[in-house]
C-alpha cells in the first residue's frame, strides 16, 4: 500500500483532547440598558457611567473574576461588552415604547431609523448598590432622561466564532480568537501532514523491528552454541521533520556494529551484551555518525 493511501486513514491515531473547562460564569446575565436620547450626550454618558458603574474593572482579575470591586466584594468583569451600541428601530414600536418626548432617531444610509443604547450594569450589581450610590445613579439618569430596560446580555466572552455570532445578535462584544478555546483546540489538532508523517514513521518502525528480528534469527543460526534467553526486538527510526524522510534506523546501526570485526561484542549479539544497544539509542547513534 502506498504512503498516499495509508495517509488517508485518519483513524490510525486517536487524538486525546482535554475535557472542556468548567465555566463558572453564566452565559447570559440580566443587565440594565437605556436608550440615549441625545447623541451629543454620548461621551458624557459613557464617562459618567464609567465612574459610577464601571463594567471594565480596573482591579486585578483572575480569569473573568475581579478580585475586589468598588464595594470590596468579589465582582465580575464585563469588559467583553461594548458599552454602547447602535440599533435599528421600528418607528412605531420604538416611539411608543419610549414615549413621545424622545427625539426621533436618525436614519442610516438605507433610510432605517437608528438610535443608541448604553449598558448601565447588571441588575444584581445595581440592586446591591448602597443608598448613596443609588441616589447618585438616579440623579445621573434624570440628568440625561435615561429609562431603564432589562435585557439578557452575554455574561462572558465568546468561546468560539459561532458563539460570537450568537452574542453579537444580542449585543456587540469584544472577541479575541487566539484566546478562545476554539483556537487552542485548532492549534493542538493534528494536521493532515502531521498524521501522514506519524503513519510513515510507525510503518518504518515496524519494518525496522522486523529487520532487527531477522538479524537476530540469522545470528542465532550462525551461533548455535549461544545458550542465552531469546530477546524481543522492537524498532526505532529517526525522521527528518523537513522532508519526512527516514535518516536513521536501529537495524542499520546494528548491522554496522555486527560488521565491525574489531568490536569485542560481535561474537555476541549486540542487544544481548550491551545495555546501550536499545533500538532508540542505536537510531540516535546512527544519526550522530
Amino acid at each position: 500500500m502506498s504512503d498516499g493511501l495509508r495517509c488517508q486513514n485518519r483513524d490510525v491515531f486517536d487524538e486525546v483532547i482535554a475535557a472542556p473547562k468548567q465555566i463558572c460564569v453564566p452565559k447570559y446575565v440580566t443587565a440594565i440598558v437605556s436608550r440615549i436620547e441625545n447623541r451629543k450626550d454620548c461621551s458624557a454618558i459613557v464617562k459618567g457611567l464609567d465612574e459610577i458603574l464601571p463594567i471594565r474593572n480596573r482591579q486585578k482579575t483572575r480569569g473573568n473574576t475581579v478580585i475586589g470591586s468598588n464595594n470590596g466584594t468579589l465582582g465580575t468583569s464585563y469588559a467583553h461588552l461594548r458599552r454602547i451600541r447602535r440599533k435599528e428601530s421600528n418607528k412605531i414600536e420604538e416611539c411608543t415604547l419610549f414615549g413621545p418626548s424622545l427625539k426621533r432617531p436618525r436614519k442610516n444610509m438605507e433610510g432605517k431609523d437608528v438610535f443608541l443604547e448604553v449598558i448601565l450594569h447588571t441588575k444584581d450589581f445595581i440592586d446591591n448598590l448602597n443608598q448613596e450610590e443609588k441616589m447618585r445613579l438616579e440623579k445621573f439618569e434624570n440628568l440625561y432622561n435615561m429609562v431603564r430596560e432589562e435585557r439578557l446580555l452575554p455574561g462572558r466572552p465568546a468561546d468560539s466564532k459561532v458563539e460570537l455570532e450568537e452574542f453579537n445578535n444580542v449585543w456587540p462584544t469584544i472577541y479575541f480568537h487566539k484566546q478562545s478555546d476554539e483556537h487552542k483546540k485548532e492549534e493542538l489538532e493534528l494536521s493532515k501532514d502531521e498524521i501522514c508523517s506519524m503513519i510513515r514513521g510507525m510503518n518504518a518502525s515496524i519494518t525496522d523491528a522486523k529487520t532487527g528480528r531477522d538479524q537476530y534469527r540469522i545470528w542465532l543460526g550462525e551461533t548455535p552454541e549461544f545458550q542465552g534467553p531469546n530477546i524481543d526486538i522492537s524498532g526505532a527510526v529517526i525522521i527528518n521533520p523537513v522532508d519526512n524522510e527516514v535518516v536513521s534506523t536501529s537495524s542499520r546501526e546494528r548491522k554496522l556494529i555486527m560488521k565491525d570485526k574489531s568490536s569485542p561484542i560481535v561474537q555476541i549479539f549486540p542487544d544481548c551484551i550491551n545495555p546501550l544497544c536499545t533500538p532508540i539509542l542505536l537510531a540516535i547513534q546512527g544519526q550522530i555518525e
